[in-house]
């Protein structure tokens, strides 16, 4: 059972960790977009 517990615990920590990913991915588009679209 706590094999399970820690086996969740890190599911839970790589999708945070992707999550910061995909938001900073995000990010850089919305930040090249719209220099693009003011410059």
């Amino acid at each position: 059972m706590s094999s399970n517990c820690v086996t969740f615990e890190k599911l839970v920590m790589l999708l945070i960790e992707a999550l910061n990913l995909i938001c900073v991915l995000i990010a850089r588009i919305n930040a090249n977009y719209i220099y693009k679209a003011c410059s």
